[in-house]
């Protein structure tokens, strides 16, 4: 049966592509496809319901045990939760991605008003842009740090309701520059750290990526050690997916947690607006003395990512 050969062929490909994924902790494009691990569970879905109907239990087993694999890495941990309704104060944070050469600055705008944050970090960010927040946020936020960039990918801002101390640029195995920066809020001072890495394609990006991340890992254990104190909130395009063992490795190393429920897949980029082709890129990270009590993934504003909303607050 010609439906019967191809189902066979594609559960083959499948099971080639679940196994390459498990050199992505040393290989770029098995990373890539362990990263590929939600639309990897879309296909073996369909493949193990064919193998069902055509009564291939061995083939139907296979599917399954891939299944599972890929599903054990999409079940987060939500541990780091907590009831808004038990919560009295919070404090709302918003990353946006919002494409260099992207002149929908309305819509922007309006996205950001929409998650009514007290501090956002907007990356991609243009000189139009800048001069555009400053304008519409000055008076609600007036406590900024910016390097907008025009000519790449990697301008950044951060924009804060409350006073902003010990603000610094900083840049780790490139030229890209990273916020870092304390946020005096009415409830206490928070570190904060904004970043964007070099995106993995190649094994020369996916090095420098990991590279990115282990180091701004290991800045943030420093950071704890100077000050533990301080409840340290992470927030960037870390261009991984948490389904990635350099994820993970990143997660372990810089003791921090996601922001975001147990089987929460949303993606916050896409190559084409629709879920199969999107992919969880853009990240809210905390400490342990902070729990998450929302989290929600914005509109389409003219620009291949998402943004952010995370309110976070004490344990």
């Amino acid at each position: 049966m010609v439906l019967w050969d191809i189902t066979r062929f594609s559960s083959i490909v499948l099971l080639t592509i679940a196994f390459v994924t498990l050199f992505a902790a040393h290989h770029w494009f098995a990373d890539l496809l362990a990263n590929l691990r939600v639309q990897q569970c879309l296909a073996l879905a369909i493949l193990l319901g064919l193998c069902i109907v055509f009564r291939r239990w061995v083939w139907a087993i296979a599917m399954l045990v891939c299944v599972l694999n890929h599903t054990a890495w999409l079940c987060g941990e939500n541990s780091n939760a907590v009831d808004r309704e038990t919560t009295a104060d919070t404090l709302t944070i918003t990353l946006a991605n919002v494409l260099t050469q992207n002149d929908r600055h309305d819509e922007i705008v309006a996205d950001l008003h929409s998650g009514d944050p007290d501090v956002f970090a907007i990356l991609e960010l243009s000189s139009p842009l800048s001069y555009r927040l400053r304008n519409d946020f000055g008076t609600s936020h007036p406590y900024s740090i910016t390097r907008p960039q025009d000519a790449g990918n990697f301008g950044i801002g951060l924009y804060s309701r409350f006073p902003i101390e010990d603000a610094a640029t900083f840049t780790l195995n490139s030229s890209i520059e990273s916020i870092t920066a304390t946020i005096k809020t009415p409830t206490g001072a928070r570190r904060i750290f904004v970043t964007h890495t070099f995106p993995p394609i190649g094994a020369r990006g996916f090095a420098r990526r990991n590279d990115h991340l282990m180091q701004l890992a290991n800045m943030i254990r420093k950071s704890k050690r100077q000050t533990p104190e301080l409840p340290i909130i992470l927030v960037g395009d870390l261009n991984v997916t948490p389904w990635s063992p350099h994820f993970n490795e990143f997660q372990s190393l810089s003791e921090l947690r996601r922001t975001s429920g147990r089987w929460d897949v949303t993606p916050t980029w896409y190559r084409f607006p629709l879920f199969p082709f999107g992919l969880v890129l853009d990240h809210v990270m905390t400490s342990g003395e902070l729990a998450y009590v929302e989290r929600k993934v914005g509109p389409e504003i003219g620009s291949d990512h998402r943004s952010v909303t995370v309110t976070v607050a004490d344990r």
